[in-house]
């Protein structure tokens, strides 16, 4: 049966291929694919191989790929995608030796693709279970290992009607799975080679605020001085909130609003409210306050837009999920404010627009760093984005109803670092009371911080089961 709907599949995309350029391209890409791998496998090569379905997975496996290339460069890495989105953004990903699309799961692109690279382990990440190339990799004693993968009941694989599809299950050598809930259903259907890690993407967020580098449109957008290096932490209205080095009050705070000098180990005098007018976030100097929204659907725009029309004492910048022309013309329609799109912005334009358009994909990661709160969408949709993307940078973080099924969106609900919108009256309520309460704003942003820190460490602990380091 499964084959049966395979080729079924196929020849939907076949079709579809002909009518939809993203279909086109994964069509072009698969077929593509056998043929690049036998021009770039390097034959005396030892390949391990990555899968990921599309951009979130790769996010998820991104860190592992980049500490065994940096811990055993004697592997070579191959990623593959599923999906163009994932595809179409990374193909040019310098942590990966080979870039391609995964043929569809044939018995026959199987063999094909598996001849070409004879890779010596495989990493599947997340929800992928691809039947016939797992069943051939276990045939030829190839160690596949399943990363922040997640289970639930109502899945296939534990009903009575997918006992026969769980069999695929059997050819994972280990999963590395984010939860409890998800061990002991792998334990109900006789797998006990399974181990609690969590999810590897919250290493990848904290690697993300790291590496993190400045965007002088957006920095001119929300009115930071330029001089964001040297102020790092945040000033509460009530004076030194972290510490601040000598340097860093010399050189952006005034002789007036410095009363004394700073020292590197404290903050050794006051700072009135006077002289500390206005919050210092992590990027530097005082700025307006901004209202992020990342990865945002009609639904979730037709909330926040709606309310940010009405308070022009913030700002406002959107990152949606579709960037297509009609969509951002429909957002530009929406909006009773001047905006500019990021893609033709100047520093000049941005400073005087009070919405941003982030028109572009690979910024919202670290767009979310430039704001006081953030909103995640889908969550009138299919289900939230990213929530730890946005929450590691302390900042409140609210998203749509449709949440259930994230384990990160339940915890950070849980801990008062997020929050639920159901309608245009409950995002109205929570975001009026964030806005005009600072206390309990960084209070929920910390909560949001404190837990993706506690919650990072899965890549270390799967690379030393692994690779031993």
């Amino acid at each position: 049966m499964y084959n049966i709907a395979i080729y079924i599949y196929l020849i939907g995309v076949a079709i579809g291929s002909l009518f939809n350029k993203k279909i086109k391209k994964m069509w072009r890409g698969e077929r593509e694919a056998v043929d690049l791998l036998k021009e770039k496998v390097d034959p005396t090569a030892k390949y391990v191989w990555f899968h990921a379905a599309s951009l979130g997975e790769f996010e998820q496996g991104r860190p592992l790929i980049e500490q065994l290339k940096a811990t055993h460069p004697e592997y070579k890495i191959l990623l593959t995608f599923f999906s163009p989105s994932g595809y179409e953004v990374r193909k040019n990903y310098e942590g990966a030796d080979i870039v391609c699309y995964l043929p569809l799961d044939t018995i026959r692109n199987a063999r094909r693709f598996l001849r070409a690279v004879h890779p010596v382990m495989a990493f599947f990440i997340k929800y992928e279970f691809w039947y016939n190339y797992l069943h051939i990799l276990r045939h030829r004693g190839v160690p596949v290992y399943s990363v922040s993968s997640i289970f639930r009941p109502g899945q296939v694989f534990f009903k009575w009607y997918g006992r026969n599809y769980a069999k695929v299950l059997h050819c994972i050598t280990h999963f590395f799975v984010q939860n409890e809930v998800s061990l002991q259903l792998l334990k109900g259907i006789g797998i006990d080679e399974a181990t609690v890690v969590g999810d590897t993407r919250f290493d990848r967020v904290l690697q993300i605020k790291e590496q993190a580098k400045k965007l002088p449109i957006v920095e001119a957008f929300k009115g930071i001085n330029g001089k964001g290096d040297a102020c790092k932490e945040e000033l509460s209205e009530n004076g030194c909130k972290r510490d601040l080095s000598e340097d860093a009050c010399k050189d952006n705070l005034s002789e007036d609003a410095c009363k004394r000098v700073l020292s590197e180990d404290a903050c050794k005098g006051d700072l009135s409210e006077d002289a500390c007018k206005g919050d210092l976030s992590e990027n530097g100097c005082k700025g307006c306050k901004v209202f992020v929204a990342g990865s945002s659907w009609q639904p979730d725009e037709d909330i926040f837009i709606r309310f940010f029309n009405e308070h022009p004492d913030w700002k406002l910048i959107i990152a949606p999920h579709v960037i297509g022309e009609d969509h951002l013309a429909y957002i530009l329609d929406k909006l009773q404010m001047k905006a500019v799109r990021y893609t033709q912005a100047t520093e000049q334009s941005a400073a005087e627009a009070r919405c941003l358009i982030i028109d572009c994909f690979g910024l919202l990661s670290t767009i979310y760093r430039y704001g006081e709160i953030a909103y995640v969408g889908g969550g009138f949709g299919v289900g939230i984005h990213n929530v730890p993307e946005a929450a590691v940078w302390g900042v409140p973080v609210l998203f749509g109803p449709n949440n259930k099924r994230f384990q990160e969106a339940q915890d950070l609900l849980a801990c008062k670092g997020s929050f639920e919108v159901t309608d245009y009256d409950s995002f109205n309520t929570i975001i009026s009371r964030l806005i005009s309460d600072d206390k309990f704003r960084h209070q929920c942003g910390e909560a949001s911080a404190n837990y993706v820190k506690s919650r990072s460490g899965a890549t270390d602990i799967i690379m030393k089961s692994v690779v031993g380091k």
